[in-house]
């Protein structure tokens, strides 16, 4: 299977349909399908070092954070645009605000890509190699 279908088959997967106000129209699907491929290829060169085993079990979290990067651009331009909150009206009493769906669903998927990425960096080649002091500094 083809990067570019495993990540068609993601973002079927993922896909999280937002009505945006103000008639704005959102990217199009190829468009974000070509962004993800680029996140994807940004990712994996990040990883080319790393034995095959590693790389076959980490490959579908590449193609998820790939994803989850360019929708979660996506949402914080419709919450910049539309805001954090809505209005709501149930009858002709009932009215107030609540979060907006693109809210809950950033907060759904930013929590999604922050797992991924604690395991991926977990696995990192260059972040098991670098020296950040931490153990000089303990053993002072």
């Amino acid at each position: 299977m083809g990067v570019d279908t495993q990540i068609t088959a993601i973002y079927k997967y993922f896909h999280i349909s937002i009505n945006i106000q103000k008639g704005k129209q959102r990217m199009k699907a190829s468009a974000k399908k070509s962004q993800i491929t680029k996140e994807y290829k940004k990712l994996e060169s990040i990883y080319e070092t790393v034995d095959a085993d590693t790389y076959n079990t980490i490959k579908p979290m590449l193609q998820q954070a790939a994803f989850l990067i360019i929708t979660l651009r996506d949402l914080q331009d419709v919450i910049n645009e539309n805001g954090a909150v809505e209005e709501y009206q149930n009858g002709e009493n009932q009215k107030g605000y609540h979060v907006s769906p693109a809210v809950t669903s950033y907060n759904k998927l930013i929590s999604n890509y922050n797992t991924i990425v604690k395991t991926l960096l977990s696995v990192n080649p260059a972040a098991s190699d670098s020296d950040d002091g931490f153990e000089a500094f303990v053993k002072r």
